[in-house]
């Protein structure tokens, strides 16, 4: 059974907080970097199957469209190595 998450993305603008989030969230550990590269990691050396769901991602889009840009490329090449890997934005 995957396992799901769902992650506000409300009053995200800054690259700091959307990590924050999605560390929370997903309760990364102390040592995650807060960067795409460790975030890649940990979305691929996790063997759960999950669901991920970014809600409310408007204001993340505003703020910073180009990093948007780079998390959904490496959403769709962690989806693509990772089996079980879901992740959807709304």
């Amino acid at each position: 059974m995957k396992k799901t998450y769902e992650i506000d993305l409300t009053g995200v603008d800054t690259y700091g907080e959307f990590h924050n989030r999605i560390s929370d969230a997903l309760s990364f550990p102390e040592y995650y970097g807060n960067n795409l590269d460790a975030l890649y990691d940990m979305l691929t050396e996790c063997a759960e199957e999950r669901v991920i769901t970014f809600l409310h991602t408007e204001e993340m889009k505003e703020a910073l469209p180009s990093y948007v840009e780079k998390l959904q490329k490496l959403f769709a090449d962690a989806v693509e190595e990772t089996e079980g890997l879901q992740i959807e934005f709304v």
